[in-house]
């Protein structure tokens, strides 16, 4: 489609590069273990679906949908927005999809904003990553262990 052109471009040449070598080294440590790796971004398809292939997740990604007519964006949304407590949402819709519980009994999540605190509070094992000020207050406050991909 004409409409995702720049994406094609943009993404190995300007996203990709910069995934740091920390965040990809825990991406394959969880999948050493078994762990079922599914990113969770408020970021469209079109950019998170490249970044899940290349990181060797395939599918397992949920996000943010435009809706699409006639070749072309509506400019309205197919969807919740993967987003704060859209993030939930998505998230128990993909359990429900893989016949799993929700949240699973061991489950992690990475994220840097506060805004995720809903996901992060349902989680096993909550994983502030370069948080924002605001996060990293509330992770120091829960006892969470903070980390740092770059």
């Amino acid at each position: 489609m004409k409409r995702l052109n720049f994406f094609a471009e943009w993404i190995p040449r300007r996203l990709l590069p910069r995934l740091t070598a920390a965040g990809q080294a825990k991406n394959c440590w969880h999948q050493s273990q078994g762990h079922r790796v599914v990113i969770l971004s408020a970021s469209i398809e079109e950019i998170v679906k490249p970044v899940a292939v290349h990181l060797g997740l395939g599918d397992d990604y949920l996000c943010t949908h435009l809706a699409v007519k006639n070749d072309c964006y509506t400019g309205q949304l197919a969807g919740p927005l993967c987003y704060g407590p859209g993030k939930v949402y998505w998230a128990q819709q993909w359990a429900q999809r893989n016949n799993l519980p929700f949240p699973p009994a061991t489950s992690y999540f990475y994220t840097d904003s506060s805004s995720d605190l809903p996901l992060l509070e349902m989680v096993s094992h909550p994983s502030p990553v370069n948080p924002s000020r605001k996060l990293a207050k509330i992770a120091a406050s829960r006892g969470w262990p903070v980390e740092k991909f770059y």
